[in-house]
């Protein structure tokens, strides 16, 4: 185990101990018992005021991703933004080396707006 790694395992704590620490509000095993739980909780919207929230009993409805939607999930991937961004780096290369081939050109283009995309949409790790 490397030297920051231990530190970093000491900063996390269990799940017990964030409630204890009122770092989490409660714990769900599941999402039936973490309806159970939020009803009757009230909370505070962005405007101030104070809405109670009624989940006993609501339906539970699960919506599956759109084409696109998987698409762009799909090139959020830290190995196809850096291909795409290679490729894009790759088709612009050709079209300055050899003006007039408007094809790689064209592909690097879009491949450069698709990995300029994915590597936005990638998530930082501590």
């Amino acid at each position: 185990m490397g030297p920051g790694r231990g530190a970093r395992e000491r900063l996390r704590p269990s799940a017990q101990e964030a409630l204890e620490l009122n770092v989490v509000d409660l714990i769900a095993p599941n999402l039936d018992s973490l309806l159970e739980q939020l009803d009757g909780r009230q909370v505070r919207l962005l405007n101030g005021s104070q809405v109670v929230l009624q989940t006993h009993g609501v339906e539970v409805r699960k919506l599956d991703m759109s084409t696109i939607e998987r698409f762009l999930d799909a090139i959020s991937d830290p190995n196809i933004a850096y291909i795409l961004l290679s490729l894009a780096m790759l088709g612009l290369f050709v079209e300055l080396a050899n003006p007039g081939m408007v094809f790689p050109g064209v592909l690097g283009g879009i491949f450069l707006f698709l990995s300029l995309y994915s590597l936005g949409m990638l998530q930082l790790q501590p």
